[in-house]
């Protein structure tokens, strides 16, 4: 029986190592979204703010930045393009973080919830650095104005 045993152990070790050559392992990195604030009136602009910071060299940074385009409109932003409810974004890095910026003016009341997606960053060797999507939701308040004075 102990040399069942004994035999079963040797070959999952061994079958654990092989295994384990041909894996890819991920370097993780953290991400943080915030705005200059979270309660608007219509009209009013806020900043949203995108930071990575990773324990390693950020060579490249893509994600896409969603939002609902019946309250906000985009304004402008850092290394984007985009508008109609999805920002995308592409930059080069040189450092173990990045902050993004980008600008929205509020359109007409409501709950608007704005969130990163395939969020993706590469160091020097074009290894993925594994980087976690962020949300996080605001409220417009105030009248659209009709424009009849």
């Amino acid at each position: 029986m102990k040399k069942i045993l004994s035999f079963a152990v040797a070959f999952i070790l061994l079958l654990s190592c092989f295994c384990g050559m041909n894996s890819t392992v991920f370097a993780a990195g953290k991400s943080v979204l915030s705005f200059s604030k979270n309660k608007l009136e219509v009209g009013d602009e806020v900043t949203v703010t995108v930071k990575i910071n990773a324990d390693e060299t950020i060579y490249a940074v893509e994600f896409a930045l969603n939002y609902d385009p019946a309250i906000l409109q985009f304004v402008s932003g850092d290394d984007c393009s985009g508008g109609a409810g999805v920002v995308n974004v592409a930059a080069g890095n040189t450092s173990s973080s990045t902050t993004k910026t980008y600008t929205f003016k509020a359109l007409k009341s409501g709950s608007c919830y704005i969130s990163t997606s395939g969020m993706g960053c590469v160091n020097e060797n074009d290894e993925v650095i594994s980087v976690p999507n962020q949300g996080a939701s605001m409220t417009v308040k105030g009248k659209e104005k009709s424009g009849n004075a």
